[in-house]
């Protein structure tokens, strides 16, 4: 899908840059990117997303926005589990050090105006925050000017990521604000849904990690993250679904999914998201009526698609 309009709505996160990566493939007309807290505080989300940019070198017109700092209103569960993955500055410690990009600083103006073109394809891989309140100000023209959502978050048919006390119930990117995320799924556009379930089938092992071979500066950044992962976390295998501990690189379908790669299957179904104290970014298929369709977004062959992936990543990005 060449010559596209990308917005990568993000909270870099190694596999954020797995997902920009991929994006950079599609050669998009222009694309913008707008940060969000999530692995790491909006300064070190920010951080990683213009270090990130200036490593992939991207040939298109690009642009960097700062923007949600938190949730649309307090969490219920506030300081009881809201953890931050991947290390101190969500990029597994690996710093990235960005050569002086401008940030635009007023992330709903500079996000109104980028979707302008219109046939954007909007890809949201952190919090829903940025956009729900873009949605909030403006619905139709938001929904005038995406021409597709494609989105990581809930968990649907298996166990989530996040939840209070212990109750792994959710995900985590909608768990952080699943009001925002319930205004997201409302908006009426059309939307493809990478839930946790499916994204654990998206798994990159450490020795197939330990055998990449990057040749760009981009590449050898997401190596040496990915590979950082196993130092921080040496004794968590960070994935239920096999013995050797793997990488799990959710964000990485959403991109597959866009580019229209041929690795992904949409299944089309009715959802709805739980805003209520006890079951606070709860995801649940809702055939009621009053439920919101997606579609349902797996890999065909997670093989192919890790490989399609290694193939990326030793090619040079």
């Amino acid at each position: 899908m060449p010559n596209q309009r990308i917005v990568s709505d993000c909270d870099p996160g190694p596999d954020d840059a797995v997902a920009l990566s991929l994006l950079k493939a599609v050669r998009p007309e222009s694309m913008t990117v707008i940060t969000s807290y999530g692995c790491g505080s909006i300064d070190h989300s920010t951080r990683n997303a213009d270090g990130f940019l200036d490593a992939l070198k991207l040939p298109s017109p690009h642009q960097l926005i700062r923007g949600a700092a938190g949730p649309l209103n307090i969490h219920p569960h506030h300081g009881e589990n809201l953890p931050t993955f991947f290390g101190d500055n969500g990029f597994n410690n690996v710093d990235l050090k960005p050569e002086g990009r401008v940030v635009l600083q007023n992330p709903s103006q500079a996000l109104h105006k980028a979707l302008h073109p219109g046939g954007i394809h909007y890809c949201l891989t952190g919090p829903c925050t940025n956009l729900a309140r873009l949605i909030q100000a403006d619905p139709e023209y938001v929904k005038s000017k995406i021409e597709r959502l494609y989105v990581m978050g809930g968990v649907l048919r298996g166990q989530g990521n996040e939840g209070p006390e212990g109750d792994k119930y959710a995900e985590f990117n909608f768990y952080l604000d699943a009001e925002a995320a319930r205004i997201v799924l409302g908006a009426g556009i059309p939307t493809s849904l990478v839930t946790w379930e499916a994204a654990q089938s998206f798994l990159l092992p450490r020795s197939t990690i330990e055998g990449l071979m990057p040749k760009t500066a981009s590449a050898e950044i997401l190596v040496d993250t990915m590979r950082s992962f196993f130092k921080l976390y040496k004794n968590d295998n960070h994935q239920d679904a096999t013995s050797e501990p793997s990488l799990i690189l959710s964000d990485g379908i959403v991109a597959l999914d866009l580019m229209g790669a041929g690795l992904t299957d949409r299944e089309p179904i009715t959802v709805n998201l739980h805003v209520d104290q006890q079951n606070y970014g709860r995801l649940v298929e809702d055939s009621s009526g009053a439920g919101f369709p997606i579609d349902y977004v797996t890999l065909k062959t997670p093989s192919k698609a890790v490989s399609y992936l290694v193939g990326h990543l030793n090619a040079g990005l």
